[in-house]
């Protein structure tokens, strides 16, 4: 049975359209996965046509310049808590990072005042991770702070509400769901989803389900996950945005994330220098995801996994495992 959740809506930014409709798969650019991200960032620009996503705090540390022409449709600025993070995650220790450096919300604040909105621009509220807040505290500090920059776009990014709390406490998250309308787009990272795939996918398709149920018709953005396989499990259970890294880490190939060093002497050949079969992986990649997305397209059409790619059978097992999970809700 295909998703009831999967779906594309127009993007808004303060209620007014941006020539742009989800689902959007976002390309990040972040010093966390690169070290020297800047040039990585200009070269790839003719490569980007529809979005990305960069880092205040890299911004704010001279690690990468915001653009100073429109090449895009719409940009994303991510609020910097993970750059300043020194949680790792399993890919971490593959790829060399600078020690984190100071970041606050001044410091933030202060890189939004330089921002020129020459495309439409979508800022993720602060966070940091040596701060925590309950979701209703979390609320008014992203309002308090989007009330001074009506040019751009609001996006509140929830984080759990304690210290030592790994996972974002999704019964309080919608408890608050009335309270969305202060933002244009909900966003959650995948990390701070769920234990496992499905447990992720269930939280999703709640969140989805308890907006719908408040009429609120408001992207829900999955920081950290961009990949062939986790991407349409999220867009199948609800989700409308993505972002990541994972296409700098790895070759998109096959359908499957693979190592680089395996994928371009199998694609380009033995001779290119390494730097320079990297750079082709990584336009290869941004291509690919431009056909994922129209693959998540065509499948609105007909609602038919096998136009998900070679995984389609996979997609539609683990919704029948969605749906056993969530008895009662109608997916």
């Amino acid at each position: 049975m295909p998703s009831k959740l999967a779906r594309s809506i127009p993007l808004t930014m303060r209620g007014k359209p941006v020539n742009v409709k989800t689902p959007l798969l976002v390309p990040s650019f972040s010093s966390k996965a690169l070290v020297d991200v800047d040039p990585v960032f200009e070269a790839l620009k003719p490569s980007i046509t529809e979005s990305f996503l960069v880092s205040a705090y890299d911004v704010k540390h001279g690690k990468i310049k915001l653009p100073g022409y429109p090449f895009a449709e719409v940009m994303f600025l991510d609020s910097g808590g993970y750059e300043v993070s020194k949680d790792h995650d399993l890919l971490d220790p593959l790829y060399p990072e600078a020690e984190p450096q100071d970041w606050t919300i001044e410091e933030y604040r202060e890189v939004l005042r330089d921002v020129d909105p020459i495309m439409p621009t979508f800022v993720t509220a602060f966070d940091h991770p040596s701060e925590r807040k309950t979701i209703s505290q979390q609320i008014d500090a992203a309002v308090g702070t989007f009330k001074d920059f009506p040019c751009l776009g609001r996006e509140i990014l929830f984080k759990p509400e304690i210290k030592g709390q790994d996972l974002v406490p999704i019964p309080n998250l919608i408890a608050e769901v009335s309270r969305f309308t202060e933002f244009d787009i909900v966003g959650i990272t995948e990390t701070e989803l769920g234990d496992s795939f499905l447990e992720r996918m269930a939280n999703i398709a709640k969140v989805r389900v308890a907006m719908e149920n408040a009429n609120l018709s408001k992207p829900l953005h999955i920081f950290g996950s961009l990949d062939p396989v986790c991407t349409p499990l999220y867009f199948l259970a609800g989700a409308d945005v993505f972002d990541g890294l994972s296409w700098i880490r790895f070759a998109y190939q096959d359908d499957i994330a693979v190592y680089h060093r395996n994928n371009t002497p199998l694609k380009f050949g033995i001779t290119d220098r390494d730097k320079l079969s990297l750079a082709r992986s990584y336009d290869a990649n941004l291509h690919y995801l431009s056909e994922l997305k129209g693959r998540f397209t065509r499948y609105l059409l007909d609602r038919d996994e096998n136009r998900l790619g070679r995984h389609g059978q996979f997609f539609a097992t683990c919704l029948d495992d969605l749906r056993g999970v969530l008895r009662g809700v109608d997916l």
